[in-house]
């Protein structure tokens, strides 16, 4: 297996720190061989970032979405597939460092790219969900719900069934239904976008937070034992990838809070 697809694999198994050095590996070999100015080192070096923003570190991720943009500039292919890549991965860490106005930027530029790009039906997907994140985290429901379903919909016409993509739709379309106290409506769409996840990638941190959805959505609705399940089991998820972080020992931790609820019913 070559070294940039050992990394891949890494990252989609949540093993964050061996993609960030499979990656340092693949980057620092291109710059020996070919040199920073070429797609294969910013195709590269935007992976990277990919792999910090899913261990939570933003900033790290930034740092080198903004070297693989800059380089596809340099090389004159910002009308390239790839540049949309770059656009949206960088809105999520935009996102996720709470600078919404610059996130929504770089999705519209994605999306507004995308509609003249062959072959662009995945990133076009990626625009629409990560936009209708922002617009959840900016309180913007009606319109987060009308760009998820469209997104579905697009999906199932497009051949993405059952593909990791589809799981991230759903997962926020049922976080949408979380948000506007929908909980019957959401749990459904938690379990299959549940189901999607563990069968294309097993245990992984996605899993884990499709676990800990499920978990509050049965707390919300009164049914503990069923919420205790699904806590028990994004704690295995998030031991194995984090061991015991700041994160495994929040949910260890409600675990036993809902442990002792049962127990005084």
């Amino acid at each position: 297996m070559a070294k940039s697809e050992l990394a891949a694999f890494y990252r989609a198994y949540s093993k964050f720190d061996l993609a960030i050095h499979s990656y340092k590996e693949v980057k620092d070999a291109i710059v020996r061989t070919t040199g920073k100015n070429t797609s294969d080192y910013a195709i590269t070096v935007n992976n990277l970032g990919g792999a910090y923003r899913m261990m939570g570190d933003p900033a790290n991720a930034l740092i080198w979405f903004r070297e693989a943009k800059e380089t596809y500039k340099n090389l004159q292919m910002s009308g390239d597939y790839y540049y949309a890549t770059i656009l949206n991965n960088m809105s999520l860490a935009l996102l996720d460092s709470g600078d919404f106005d610059g996130a929504e930027q770089r999705l519209l530029e994605a999306l507004n790219l995308m509609e003249s790009v062959e072959g662009s039906n995945f990133e076009i997907v990626s625009s629409m969900t990560n936009l209708a994140t922002l617009y959840c985290n900016t309180h913007r429901l009606e319109e987060a719900r009308a760009i998820t379903e469209k997104s579905l919909v697009y999906l199932e016409k497009n051949g993405y069934d059952g593909e990791p993509i589809q799981a991230a739709s759903l997962n926020l379309l049922a976080g949408i239904c979380h948000r506007e106290k929908k909980y019957a409506e959401a749990i459904p769409l938690f379990k299959k976008a549940l189901e999607i996840t563990e069968k294309s990638l097993g245990h992984n941190v996605d899993y884990g937070v499709c676990c800990e959805n499920l978990a509050l959505i049965y707390k919300l609705e009164g049914q503990l034992q069923d919420s205790l399940e699904y806590l028990k089991k994004a704690s295995v998820a998030f031991d194995n990838i984090f061991g015991m972080n700041e994160r495994a020992a929040r949910v260890h931790d409600r675990i036993k809070l809902i442990a002792r609820k049962l127990e005084l019913q």
